[in-house]
């Protein structure tokens, strides 16, 4: 009886989300990537704050700010070591859960075996999930999208 109950519990937590990825060792193999990227954005983003500062003076910083909001990339991406996706959306890190949205742009990197998750217009990637099987994320994306 107690065995039955306990298997049962197991099945319902199954069922609860659609993918489970536990990622560790390919976000690891990706770690010179990111970080170059981070870098990368740190010295354009440094550039462009002393030339517009050179250019236009002091002032110019409130123009750089407001660019920098609007305008430029998040230098930050999420990449989480373990997610869940479920139907409203993908949980990772102890139950935060990120909605996705119809306005979202899904990409796949077969080669390096992630999914990316876009922001429309000029942010850019904001998600980044890694996976065995990238096809099968970005297809349940794609489903969720669709919802």
């Amino acid at each position: 009886m107690v065995q039955k109950i306990q298997e049962q519990s197991k099945e319902r937590q199954k069922k609860q989300y659609l993918y489970h990825g536990e990622v560790s060792d390919l976000k690891s193999a990706d770690q010179k990537g990111r970080i170059l990227r981070g870098l990368v954005f740190f010295v354009i983003n440094m550039l462009l704050l002393l030339s517009t500062l050179l250019l236009f003076g002091p002032y110019s910083i409130i123009a750089y700010i407001i660019a920098l909001f609007f305008l430029f990339p998040t230098p930050i991406i999420i990449v989480p070591t373990e997610y869940k996706i479920v139907n409203n959306g993908i949980i990772h890190r102890k139950g935060k859960v990120i909605p996705m949205k119809r306005i979202y742009k899904l990409r796949v990197n077969s080669e390096k075996k992630f999914v990316s998750v876009d922001h429309p217009g000029f942010k850019g990637e904001f998600l980044r999930l890694y996976s065995a099987e990238p096809e099968t994320v970005l297809n349940l994306l794609k489903d969720m999208k669709s919802k």
